[in-house]
This record gives C-alpha cells, sequence and structure tokens, in this order.
C-alpha cells in the first residue's frame, strides 16, 4: 500500500506515484487526476505541467475535479496554448456534471 500522506507509512512520494501511474493504465480515473497533481508539483516525478494537462483531459469525463484542474491551464496559457472558450467549455462540463 502506497502512502503520500504519511498518516500511518513512511511518507514516499517517489511510490506513491507509481502506483497511482498504474492505477491510472488500467483506467482509474482518481488515480489519474492524482497522478497529474504529481507531475504539476513535481512530487515524486520530474515536473512536467504539459502531461499534468493532458493527464486531467484524459479523465476529465469520468472523474470531474480533473476538469477545473485542466480549465485552469486553459485560462494561464502557460502550459497549454491559452482559450477561454475551452477553459469556459471544461467549467461548464464540470458544472453540469455537479447538476446531473
Amino acid at each position: 500500500m502506497h502512502n503520500d500522506k504519511g498518516d500511518s507509512l513512511p511518507k514516499d512520494e517517489v511510490k506513491a506515484a507509481t502506483y497511482y501511474a498504474r492505477a491510472c493504465e488500467v483506467g482509474d480515473a482518481v488515480a489519474c487526476a492524482d497522478l497529474g497533481v504529481k507531475y504539476q508539483t513535481g512530487e515524486g516525478v520530474a515536473r512536467d505541467p504539459a502531461h499534468a494537462v493532458a493527464l486531467f483531459l484524459k479523465r476529465c469525463r469520468s472523474f470531474i475535479p480533473a476538469c477545473p484542474r485542466a480549465a485552469d491551464a486553459f485560462l494561464l496559457g502557460d502550459v497549454v496554448e491559452a482559450s477561454d472558450a475551452r477553459a469556459l467549455g471544461l467549467f461548464t462540463q464540470a458544472c453540469d456534471a455537479h447538476d446531473s
């Protein structure tokens, strides 16, 4: 069992990222989003904001909290080309999902 919070086991960001990656590969949307955060921050993996955005976009439909993270990237335009329309679409998708 991995532990990236250090609650009951020693904190191990590298091991946590490895387990998130394995779970993401088999389709676990939450793990993909968590792995995206790791790439966004550089915790346990080499920092790669573009890969983080790709993971957020990949899992936006099945794990709604990934949508606003991707939308933020389109608002800032520092990792992907800025697009207010794309950001709005992602924010709207997240809001609509919460209404259903």
